[in-house]
This record gives C-alpha cells, structure tokens and sequence, in this order.
C-alpha cells in the first residue's frame, strides 16, 4: 500500500523504543523520557517546502499528529510545522 499525504502533511516512521537509551548503554524508562518524537520521513505533501523524504526529524511534544497504521507499522501523520528540525550527522555542512 502507498500512502501519499496532502498539503502540508508528513509521513513519519516514529524511532523504535530501542532508540531510547543513554550513551552508556542504559535504557530510559517511558515516565523519565521527554515527550519528543523523532523518526524518519517516509513521505511529503506537495506543499511541504523544508523536509525531504529520508529527513530524520524531532517532533514537537505539543503535536497534533494522528497515528496511522499501514500494513500493520506505526507511523505519524504531521503537519511541517510541528517538526522541530532536522536531525544531520556531523559529517553534514549545514
């Protein structure tokens, strides 16, 4: 199945619980993590002008995301604007 959002949607692949540990190995209880999101975009809307499919992005805690399910994966559906930014390794230039 293909999923294309609209308008200024993102199609969001949500970073797996196992993403949330420490750098030392330690995993991060669900009460004790911050409510941001990050994840990687698996598709964009016509009139998103920022983010790109293949963007690992963080999303705001306060979001009005709605959680779809394809093919049995969890994924979000969010407007540009309530993506904080995008995350780049430090090999990147900008």
């Amino acid at each position: 199945m293909k999923f294309i959002p609209l308008f200024d949607k993102v199609l969001v692949k949500p970073a797996s619980d196992t993403d949330r540990k420490t750098q030392g190995g330690l995993y991060i209880p669900n009460s004790n993590q911050v409510k941001i999101t990050s994840g990687m975009v698996v598709a964009v809307g016509s009139d998103c002008l920022l983010v790109m499919r293949g963007d690992a992005v963080m999303l705001s805690p306060y979001k009005t995301s709605v959680e779809v399910d394809l093919e049995g994966e969890k994924f979000l559906v969010v407007p540009e604007k309530e993506i904080l930014g995008i995350v780049k390794d430090n090999t990147d230039e900008n």
